[in-house]
């Protein structure tokens, strides 16, 4: 499979030197949300340290912006912050031609599907800059952001996937292969005996507990390969250090427990992780409009 030159992902031998290894200090967090719909606003009022919220000191009274809500000076902040991303302002420009997407009756799905990631995408990913993009990889900040990160790259490796070929086909293939793992859950969950409020949603179809098991994220990766031949797979490593995020067990306290000292343990680079993504969904807008 050749891909496009401005594809970051398929254009390189290897990614892993995008990554790093750290431990972590506790600093104190605030954090401002990035809207796929309003880019900028209000940010919270009580930072979260350690699953505790802590009170924040009174502040003088700033004037507030009439659109955002905000202040001015924070507001010219967070677009300080944000605009020295160039590829989230492409997004950013691209977003009227998202909504339209959308918008039209009839449009293959899996187009959907990709343009609804990319405005997901842009929301998690610009809130994640705005917050964390040029502070150390702290306890705190890293249970946030790899946590968010691990639900990006998951959708990411199955776009890569899905659009990896040039044929129309092969995208609404492999989109019904992510289909059959969406209803394998759906049916898992409405079996639940004890699933309240269960009259008012959606029954599985028929058929659905009849699909049969869809590829794992491995053989995704597995299926897809650079412009040097290699297959991705070798991406996995990414996808199991974020699960260590998503159960909980980059804990300090579970390190030395185990190793009866602090450890090190691999550490996405946040921004570098985000920019590749970021390329990797422009180059596939140009594939699909």
């Amino acid at each position: 499979m050749q891909a496009s030159t401005n594809s970051a992902t398929l254009g390189r031998k290897n990614w892993a030197q995008d990554f790093a290894v750290g431990v972590w200090a506790l600093p104190r967090l605030t954090l401002r949300l990035v809207s796929q719909h309003a880019l900028w606003t209000t940010k919270s009022k009580t930072p979260y340290t350690m699953g505790r919220s802590l009170p924040v000191a009174k502040q003088k009274k700033v004037k507030k912006s009439p659109i955002s809500g905000i202040s001015t000076e924070e507001e010219q902040e967070q677009k300080l912050i944000l605009l020295t991303h160039n590829i989230f302002e492409k997004f950013k420009a691209l977003q009227p031609a998202f909504a339209k997407v959308l918008k039209t009756p009839g449009l293959d799905d899996v187009k959907s599907f990709a343009v609804a990631e990319f405005l997901r995408f842009y929301s998690m990913g610009g809130t994640i800059l705005a917050n964390f993009a040029n502070l150390p990889l702290s306890f705190e900040a890293r249970t946030f952001t790899h946590i968010v990160l691990r639900s990006l790259l998951e959708h990411y490796f199955w776009i890569l996937y899905i659009f990896c070929e040039s044929d129309s086909r092969t995208w609404s293939a492999r989109f019904d292969e992510y289909m059959d793992g969406f209803k394998r859950e759906y049916v898992q969950l409405y079996k639940e005996p004890l699933l309240p409020h269960k009259t008012l949603i959606e029954p599985p179809g028929p058929k659905w507990d009849s699909i049969k098991q869809p590829k794992d994220m491995k053989s995704v990766l597995a299926a897809v390969m650079n412009d040097y031949g290699h297959r991705l797979d070798y991406l996995y490593f990414v996808y199991r250090i974020t699960s260590f995020d998503i159960h909980g067990k980059t804990l300090p306290t579970l390190f030395i427990r185990a190793f009866h000292k602090p450890c090190n343990f691999p550490a996405l680079k946040i921004k570098n992780t985000i920019d590749l993504i970021a390329n990797e969904y422009l180059v596939v807008w140009q594939k699909i409009v």
